[in-house]
């Protein structure tokens, strides 16, 4: 039987799991990872972080909702710490301490086909998702420098 507990009741287990050397599966909740990871439905393989990088796929705390969340670095800051923003997200996280990261995604099951981060295929997939995240950013930001001429135009 399957029984779903709130992931802040987990946390504990998972670091010390973590601390021991041994790796987590569990199924995440939420749409924030989509299209990779699909709401309560795929699982993801965690590990200790060693050397966090760009790409690299974290489960961390987020302080201003008190919650866990499971994001993609999507930049390396020079004073050590990362913004982090999930695969469906316009809004990142900026200047997340290491601290506050506790695991790092190795592997995820998907359709009952395991894929590791260190595959060819995924590593595509996620430099297509940050650079596609860019020009997204890039273009709400001239739709909204924009958007005040065009309400002139058409007299709104």
């Amino acid at each position: 039987m399957n029984k779903q507990v709130p992931i802040s009741e987990l946390v504990p287990i998972f670091k010390e799991i973590l601390n021991s050397g041994s790796n987590v599966n569990f199924t995440p909740r939420g749409v924030s990872m989509l299209p990779m990871l699909r709401d309560n439905c795929d699982t993801v393989t965690l590990s200790k972080p060693t050397k966090l990088k760009k790409y690299d796929v974290v489960f961390f705390y987020h302080k201003p909702t008190n919650s866990y969340v499971l994001h993609r670095i999507v930049k390396v800051n020079s004073d050590g710490t990362y913004n982090i923003c999930g695969d469906n997200r316009m809004v990142c996280e900026v200047n997340v301490p290491k601290k506050d990261i506790f695991a790092v995604v190795t592997a995820f099951t998907k359709d009952n086909v395991t894929h590791k981060i260190t595959d060819l295929n995924y590593k595509i997939y996620s430099r297509k998702c940050v650079a596609k995240k860019k020009i997204r950013w890039k273009y709400y930001s001239i739709k909204e420098k924009l958007y005040p001429y065009y309400r002139k135009i058409k007299g709104k």
